[in-house]
């Protein structure tokens, strides 16, 4: 007695990087179509062998197809591509509600991938944004905005607010007398 009269299909993620992953297949009849949600990242892309495919961005669904009715083949291959926003910290990668389908509709009995963790991107800037611009100035402030740079003082403090006397003596608590000598 057959459990999996429509055939089997093991998916795993594969070629996973900061920013992208593989859905790839193992499967011992020809496939259809499918439909997974995707969560732990934020999907900006997919693609597919099939000739239709849609991803939710806010929902994590991806769904292809092919409207020529032609599958892809029996054996190992790449369901979909993703695409996903890269975080400094990475995650994990996480697949559920699988379905597959086979011909004529059917039901293909699926095993969905195991959690993957996300590796972080390697270009965070000190606000933790994957090809960010901010940097830390001389005083520990992490922006972009250069306009707010602060200054070293006459001591030499970055950030300090010690001025010349009118003397040129930094600091110093000294004036003109009536006659314009310090």
């Amino acid at each position: 007695n057959d459990s999996t009269p429509n055939g089997e299909a093991t998916v795993s993620f594969t070629y996973l990087t900061s920013e992208s992953v593989n859905v790839s297949y193992s499967s011992d009849v020809p496939l259809y179509g499918f439909q997974f949600s995707i969560s732990g990242v934020t999907l900006i892309g997919a693609t597919s062998d099939f000739d239709m495919i849609s991803y939710g961005a806010t929902t994590g669904t991806v769904i292809g197809f092919n409207m020529s009715s032609q599958p892809v083949p029996e054996g190992n291959g790449v369901l979909a591509s993703l695409i996903f926003e890269p975080t400094a910290s990475g995650g994990t990668i996480s697949m559920n509600n699988l379905i597959i389908s086979g011909p004529v509709g059917a039901l293909v009995a699926g095993t969905s991938p195991v959690d993957a963790i996300v590796p972080g991107c390697n270009n965070a800037d000190c606000d933790g944004v994957c090809g960010g611009d901010s940097y830390v100035d001389n005083c520990g402030t992490c922006d972009n905005d250069a306009s707010n740079d602060c200054v070293q003082d006459c001591a030499g403090t970055w950030g300090g607010d010690l001025v010349d006397d009118p003397c040129g003596v930094c600091d110093g608590s000294g004036y003109f007398d009536n006659c314009g000598a310090c």
